[in-house]
């Protein structure tokens, strides 16, 4: 899994496990969000918290290859609840 199998292969004085620790919960956020809603990298850079709707469990977009139209988008509910324990942190 891409959450462990990672880190398992570092050893513990490297600067890679150090930078690692560091970004873990960030970049598996943006992995995770990535997946669970289809999203291109550009849309997620692109993205504010404002855009964020966690009751209804979706993001609006600025779609870029639609002539940046906005666009709302459905996130799976794993990828939500892994953006609320980022966003806890």
């Amino acid at each position: 899994m891409a959450e462990h199998d990672y880190e398992k292969g570092l050893t513990e004085k490297s600067r890679k496990i150090i930078y690692f620790k560091r970004d873990k919960e960030c970049n598996f956020t943006i992995l995770s969000l990535c997946l669970g809603s289809g999203i291109r990298l550009n849309e997620l850079s692109n993205l504010r918290l404002r855009d964020l709707d966690l009751e209804e469990k979706q993001i609006h977009v600025l779609v870029l290859r639609k002539g940046g139209k906005k666009d709302v988008v459905v996130v799976a509910p794993p990828s939500m609840q892994d953006i609320k324990d980022y966003l806890a942190v």
